[in-house]
């Protein structure tokens, strides 16, 4: 006797999410024979994704990392713990050098110290002095940097501890 049919599972849009995070988990995770025809283009990435209800802005932040090169923030070995704070965000649109002299004031007003900007031609670096401000303690080293391209601006904040 045959059983009925029971109806389609159906998932979510978090639930596609999730299976699809797992999916590329798992196919970073396993041996899998890749391809070399299987090349996609960043607009292919990004129909797929729109596809499978991702918003392909994302894609495109996702993407942009992948062009950096990834860098380590391993444990020091007498502390137990990562001796550097990175924050990065990637948001869009492009930041004017315009827009620069008020973003040094900020860093200047939140990290209380002048540091040393310097600009390269869509990049924005600042650089704590060494000697340290009226709110940090001496021998505090941070550098932050924006950066504008393609349509979207890095923002970098690093902290040696």
């Amino acid at each position: 006797m045959t059983s009925p049919k029971l109806p389609a599972r159906t998932f979510s849009e978090e639930e596609v999410a999730l299976i699809i995070k797992r999916a590329a988990e798992l196919q970073q995770t396993e041996e899998v024979q890749k391809d070399p025809g299987t090349a996609l283009t960043l607009a292919e990435v990004e129909q797929i994704a729109r596809e499978a209800g991702i918003d392909p802005l994302l894609i495109r932040r996702a993407a942009h990392g992948l062009d950096r090169p990834a860098e380590k923030n391993r444990p020091s070995p007498f502390v137990g713990a990562p001796t550097r704070i990175v924050y990065e965000r990637v948001v869009d649109g492009e930041i004017s050098v315009d827009e620069f002299e008020p973003l040094v004031n900020e860093l200047r007003r939140t990290f209380g110290d002048n540091g040393v900007p310097s600009v390269l031609g869509k990049t924005l670096a600042w650089t704590s002095t060494s000697f340290g401000g009226r709110r940090q303690a001496r021998g505090r080293q941070i550098d932050a940097s924006v950066a504008s391209r393609g349509g979207l601006t890095t923002i970098r904040v690093e902290e040696e501890l």
